[in-house]
């Protein structure tokens, strides 16, 4: 969960500040399936992250505005 949110918080930080939270998301959603794909490869997962899993973790950002 915590590699998930380092992957995405520079992107995150990047985007107008007065966005709505689901303004973000939608934003990087063309996006996560790339970065599913690195985060899988650098942590040498057997199986992909799964996308639900990936928004789960992200949720944390939506908490934090």
């Amino acid at each position: 969960m915590p590699t998930v949110v380092e992957e995405c918080c520079p992107r995150a930080g990047s985007l107008s500040p007065t966005w709505h939270p689901l303004d973000l998301f939608l934003a990087g959603e063309s996006e996560l399936p790339r970065m599913r794909a690195r985060l899988s490869a650098r942590l040498k997962l057997p199986e992909p992250i799964l996308p639900f899993a990936a928004l789960f973790c992200l949720s944390i950002l939506d908490a934090a505005i």
